[in-house]
């Protein structure tokens, strides 16, 4: 069975994936990526650099496939994390995946704004608008503030993200939201050197909520 690889976008310590593994553990063995579970000092689980973290994905994604029958799938922070563990797996000379997916993401040239270099008020109303944050949590003090943390450490580590060109050599899909802030189909393949399968779903950064059921059948038509 075809492994999918889910890495997960800021803020969400990889548990945004969980109804899509009930809906797709029939077509896929999934590997979903949660960033507490890398360390094994569970108290301590936050990494120091961007680097660091990749390290830690890449030694579990490294250690779990076996041939080159596996997708990536990544939103949003998680596509800058495919990324990388794309051009380590090049590098080292090792199955590569049959098809990288990356979802809600500007093209990887385009940096992400340090969270220090705004205020705390900018800082949140930019990633509200972005939808990810439930009102529920919003509503409650307590945990708009852890939640807003955890969205801070994870965006402070991907403002470290560098992107290096490395050679393409499995097909490559990028989805995004008619609303979002997007790269064109031609601005991803002048940056990446390749065609790419291009596609926008209606809705803004999240839509991979918004349209669940859509981009469910498309990730099985891949299987």
């Amino acid at each position: 069975m075809t492994k999918l690889f889910l890495f997960p976008y800021a803020g969400s310590l990889g548990l945004g994936y969980s109804q899509w593994v009930k809906k797709l553990k029939n077509n896929y063995d999934i590997v979903r990526i949660v960033y507490t579970d890398l360390k094994e000092d569970r108290r301590n689980y936050r990494c120091s650099s961007w680097d660091e973290l990749v390290d830690l994905v890449y030694k579990k994604v490294a250690n779990s496939i076996t041939d080159d029958d596996y997708i990536f799938f990544g939103h949003s922070m998680g596509s800058r994390m495919e990324y990388e563990l794309y051009s380590r797996l090049y590098q080292n000379n090792l199955p590569l995946p049959k098809r990288i997916i990356f979802s809600g993401c500007r093209k990887l040239s385009v940096k992400t704004k340090d969270p220090r270099e705004c205020s705390e008020r900018e800082f949140r109303e930019e990633y509200i608008s972005l939808g990810g944050i439930s009102e529920e949590v919003l509503a409650c003090e307590e945990l708009a503030d852890m939640a807003f943390e955890d969205l801070k450490m994870d965006v402070e580590l991907l403002s470290q993200f560098q992107f290096v060109p490395v050679p393409m050599k499995c097909p490559v899909t990028i989805w995004n939201g008619n609303l979002d802030k997007i790269s064109l189909k031609k601005e991803w393949e002048e940056l990446l050197g390749c065609q790419v399968e291009w596609k926008l779903y209606m809705g803004k950064h999240f839509f991979i909520y918004d349209q669940e059921e859509e981009i469910i059948q498309e990730l099985i038509s891949y299987s």
